[in-house]
This record gives C-alpha cells, sequence and structure tokens, in this order.
C-alpha cells in the first residue's frame, strides 16, 4: 500500500463448522472449512475520508476495509452519496476534482460502522480492537477511534466496558488525516445466499473465532458480575417490527420453564453482557440481540425461525463458537410488504417441547 506501512497479527488459518445435534438440514451447506485471510493492520498516511460511510481513498485507490472489506457495499454506499462526493472518488483519481479535505493532526484509527446493524458491530467491528492494541503496542501511537457521527448509545457504551474512551466522531465531511489505521475487515453477510444458484456468488462470509475469543477475553476481564439467570428469553415485545403477535402466551410459556424474558434495548450494554454470563439456554426470534450470545460461556441457542425470513446469521455464530444450536420455524403473518419485517405467531406447544427436548440433551 502506497505511503504506508502494514504489521500481520494474525496468520491466515482455517476454521471448522461442524454440525451438531438438532442443526438445520437447511443451513448444511454452510457448514464445513474456511479459510481466514490474514489479519493485518495498514497504516496510511493523508488518505481522504469522505461520506456517510467514511470511505477510504489513497492515490485513487479506495481502502477497501474501510467499507467492510467488500466491494459490495462499497458500491451501496457510493450509489447514496451526494454528486459532491461521488466525485471525489471517481474524479480524483482521473486527475478532474480534488475536494477541500480539512487536515487532521490527530491519528485516527478507523472504526466507522457502514450499517447500522447491531450484529454486524458486535461480530465484525469489535473484534477490530485487537489489531487496535496492537497497532498501539507496535508504534506507540495512540490513536482515536474514529466512529460514525450519531452512535446509538450501545455502540459508545461497548467501547467504553471495553476501555476505550479516545473517540472521535466522523461527521461524513471530507478530511484528511496525517496518519490512519485500518484492520482486516472479516464480512459477515448472509444475507443475499438465498437469491444466487452458487453460495460463493451470493454471499460473502468469513467467521472469525479468533477475534470473537478476544472480544469475550477483553469483556471476562471487565465485567465480572453475572445476572445468575441461566434460561434467558430475548423478547421483541419493544420491537416495532418482527413481532410476536402472541407474545404473553410465550413469556407465559417460558416462564413455567424457568426463563427470565428480556428486552435487550431497555438495558445497558453491561447489563446484557452480564445477563449472558450464566446463560445456559437461549431462545430468540431471529433479531439482533442474538448476537449478545457471543457473552454467554457456553450455552444452547434456539433460534425461533420466520418462515418467511429464515437466515444463518445465528447458526453459524453459534457453531463458530462451539455452541449447540437449533431452530424451530415459526408462522408469519401477511401484515407486512417486506418479508423479513413480517410479525409471527409461535406455537408455544411446539416451542415447549423443543425446550424440553434440548435440556434433556443436555444433562
Amino acid at each position: 500500500m502506497a505511503r504506508g506501512r502494514s504489521w500481520e497479527i494474525d496468520a491466515a488459518h482455517t476454521v471448522t463448522l461442524k454440525r451438531c445435534s438438532g442443526f438445520p438440514d437447511e443451513f448444511s451447506e454452510l457448514l464445513g472449512s474456511y479459510t481466514v485471510d490474514p489479519n493485518r493492520i495498514y497504516e496510511v498516511s493523508e488518505p481522504r475520508l469522505a461520506g456517510k460511510h467514511c470511505i477510504g481513498r489513497l492515490d485513487g485507490c479506495v481502502l477497501l476495509d474501510t467499507i467492510s472489506g467488500s466491494q459490495e457495499r462499497l458500491f451501496k454506499a457510493l450509489s447514496k452519496l451526494d454528486l459532491r462526493t461521488q466525485l471525489s472518488f471517481v474524479g480524483t483519481a482521473a486527475g478532474v476534482y480534488t475536494p477541500d479535505a480539512v487536515p487532521v493532526e490527530t491519528p485516527l484509527f478507523h472504526m466507522v460502522d457502514s450499517t447500522t446493524s447491531y450484529f454486524a458491530w458486535i461480530v465484525e467491528y469489535l473484534p477490530k480492537l485487537w489489531a487496535y492494541d496492537q497497532y498501539v503496542e507496535r508504534t506507540g501511537i495512540t490513536p482515536e477511534l474514529l466512529i460514525k457521527q450519531d452512535p446509538p448509545e450501545w455502540m459508545v457504551q461497548s467501547l467504553s466496558v471495553l476501555g476505550y474512551d479516545r473517540i472521535r466522531r466522523f461527521s461524513g465531511d471530507p478530511i484528511r488525516p496525517e496518519t490512519l489505521a485500518v484492520s482486516t475487515h472479516y464480512y459477515h453477510n448472509l444475507e443475499d445466499m438465498y437469491n444466487f444458484p452458487v453460495p460463493s456468488a451470493g454471499y460473502n462470509y468469513t467467521p472469525n473465532p479468533r477475534g470473537y475469543q478476544w472480544i469475550r477475553d477483553n469483556i471476562d476481564q471487565r465485567v465480572d458480575d453475572s445476572s445468575g439467570y441461566n434460561r434467558v428469553y430475548i423478547s421483541r415485545a419493544d420491537a416495532s417490527r418482527r413481532t410476536v403477535v402472541n407474545e404473553n402466551e410465550v413469556v407465559d410459556t417460558l416462564e413455567s420453564l424457568g426463563f427470565k424474558s428480556v428486552q435487550m434495548a431497555q438495558l445497558s450494554f453491561r447489563d446484557q453482557v452480564r445477563l449472558m454470563r450464566e446463560c445456559e439456554i437461549l431462545v430468540g426470534v431471529h433479531g439482533a440481540g442474538l448476537a449478545n450470545m457471543l457473552f454467554a460461556r457456553n450455552p444452547t441457542v434456539i433460534e425461533l425461525v420466520p418462515e418467511a425470513y429464515r437466515r444463518a446469521h445465528f447458526a453459524c455464530l453459534a457453531r463458530s463458537l462451539g455452541f449447540r444450536y437449533q431452530n424451530m420455524t415459526v408462522v408469519s403473518l401477511d401484515d407486512h410488504p417486506r418479508q423479513k419485517y413480517r410479525s409471527v405467531k409461535v406455537d408455544t406447544d411446539r416451542m415447549a417441547e423443543t425446550i424440553r427436548r434440548v435440556a434433556d440433551r443436555g444433562r
């Protein structure tokens, strides 16, 4: 990479996702071996960063790891930029247009999330802090973490819990930092796998168990208390979409089986971590809150999967972490034009039987 240097903090290696008892056949194509590319830190001088997603460019080339390491997200992001910013990426390379960019003397480490997804933040972005620590150790430089202008509270809280408070918010206006550090991005795209006949053409999924473990180890050092709950249900009672129409019935059934019902959005990030510490069985409708399984020690995950929106994000995460995983299909209602947002109805008798069967296997 021009005008910069790089360090490898973890060599290329192979990760194998294995089948567990109860794992759904429909997701079996995602089991097997994955080659994980080396985890690198790149330090570059005077790149340009611009746009809502903070896309980086240097010497006419896009720094792809600033946009999730994904051409797909790059193209989507560029299509949403205003004309002036588009010209800064297209025209400058041809010497046609050079936009103003505010110089920044403070070294920066790129952590601008190109999505609004809690799942992506937990599994794609927080593991970058491993690279941040390695950069500080190898260079003696302590950069500010560059995050989006208006981050959700859980984003800031997660950084604080992990001990990172040197933060700069990026407005989207072009800047030119003297020094920018960027780490390898491991993209977890499983959204489009159903739209392509060849899986490799439809998604770009790289499990990152070593990155997950780094987060788990650091969380263990910083969050000591636990909730004492070993069975947890992630409720969507406070959700505006993909709601459970018989939520009260679901909660009553689960409480009779010893579950604690929680709405993750009502908890601080630290309390979400605490809640997971002793969890042995985690139940929830497909949704971002299930990403919190990362903070559990060794749970069985039971995902209630909408029949109209069957995605493998949490199946893959569970198996990457070595957790047992099982899902149960729930009925999708026709109450929203987009399938992913449709409400669901849960067969509580079948759910209870699934839980009893899983609990018996765990004895």
